[in-house]
């Protein structure tokens, strides 16, 4: 049975047609979020969302069949506990909902239905190429910390300093250090940064405040036609520019790392290959010597006895 399966869940076809049904779901996920058309093949959805869910129940425990005497094996791979958590919780989601004893709990379980969405993220576990992406990202992690660190205390540097600097002509982006913080972020995004330096440049009565802002902020105005450029400018080449490259530079430098890896891992399966190859072909060869021996041994054994 284990062999079947085996062979089943190992074909192509099989994987094309995983590959199908996880596309098609992402497709009926798009549908439900239309009421419109919710509204009119309501029903259809339901079902096909059901035969969905079957045919990953199937899949599923085709792959744990497979294991064969150790079927816990299955779970040895973090994508196929991905799997297994959204089946399962795709599967608690129905029993709750068709169980009107249920229906107070259904309702504290509609977050499941959710993960639906994750569905699609099944085609992660299927193509090794998005595999290695999304482990090298995951790899990155603890240097994308640090880049963030670094990220926030310059965040900190500068909204202190553009609190000290332009609290006063600019309360609505520079009144307090949280606000500050905040314009720092639109401004790494370059969100309207031009616009904040030039209010900041000529003041607020005169550049970037319309009339109710001018009453109601704008109460003391300032220009720092020198101080200002030199602030945003420095601010969106640090924190931009380089940070962004420092990015850039970890991920690809773990992507190397991981492209490095699974090549070494397919050569040692080919050197392993070859080894029992080579293992198999020295046994032939030792087949075939040991069927001469006992030839010539039985024709020395016959020309004994002919001649006793």
């Amino acid at each position: 049975m284990s062999k079947f399966c085996k062979s089943i869940v190992n074909n192509n076809w099989f994987d094309i047609f995983i590959i199908v049904v996880i596309v098609f779901t992402g497709i009926l996920v798009g549908l439900e979020t239309n009421k419109q058309f919710v509204a009119i093949y309501g029903e259809l959805l339901t079902r096909l969302q059901h035969l969905v869910l079957f045919i990953f129940t199937v899949e599923m425990v085709l792959k744990v069949i497979a294991e064969g005497s150790r079927p816990w094996r299955y779970f040895y791979d973090p994508w196929n506990i991905l799997d297994f958590l959204i089946v399962g919780s795709s599967l608690l989601d129905l029993m709750l909902t068709l169980n009107a004893n249920f229906l107070p709990v259904v309702r504290l379980f509609r977050l499941i239905r959710i993960l639906r969405v994750l569905r699609v993220l099944r085609l992660i576990s299927v193509f090794d190429e998005l595999q290695i992406i999304v482990g090298t990202l995951l790899k990155s992690i603890p240097s994308i910390g640090y880049i963030g660190m670094l990220l926030a205390l310059i965040f900190y540097i500068y909204g202190t300093i553009g609190v000290l600097l332009f609290g006063d002509n600019d309360p609505i982006h520079f009144g307090s250090l949280p606000l500050a913080i905040l314009t720092m972020f639109e401004v790494v995004i370059l969100e309207d940064w031009v616009i904040m330096m030039r209010s900041n440049m000529y003041g607020c009565n005169a550049y970037g405040y319309d009339s109710e802002a001018l009453k109601v902020f704008c109460t003391a105005p300032e220009q720092h036609p020198i101080i200002a450029p030199i602030f945003f400018i420095s601010f969106v080449a640090f924190g931009t520019m380089i940070v962004l490259h420092l990015f850039i530079g970890v991920i690809m430098n773990s992507m190397h790392n991981a492209q490095n890896a699974q090549d070494e891992e397919r050569l040692g399966n080919q050197k392993q290959l070859t080894v029992l190859n080579e293992i198999e072909l020295v046994q032939r060869e030792l087949r075939e010597i040991s069927n001469e021996l006992a030839m010539i041994s039985l024709r020395v054994e016959q020309e004994t006895g002919n001649k006793l």
